[in-house]
């Protein structure tokens, strides 16, 4: 049964085709920089690597979620 036309479905921040890279990109972010502030030598490599798995795997997670 379809909505009647005078109801209409809010809308969300899911709705944007940008917010899973935005959600993958801020992460990953957040992530390096921690990294590049706070640690050296190889702590530093290794989170640098799970920021950067972080933003490529992230975006498809969520896109697989919301459709």
């Amino acid at each position: 049964m379809p909505d009647p036309l005078h109801v209409r479905r809010m809308t969300g921040p899911l709705d944007n085709a940008l917010f899973p890279y935005i959600v993958g990109i801020g992460g990953a972010a957040v992530m390096a920089a921690v990294a590049l502030l706070y640690f050296d030598g190889t702590i530093m490599y290794a989170i640098l690597a799970v920021a950067v798995v972080d933003a490529v795997v992230t975006p498809q997670i969520l896109k697989r979620a919301m459709t």
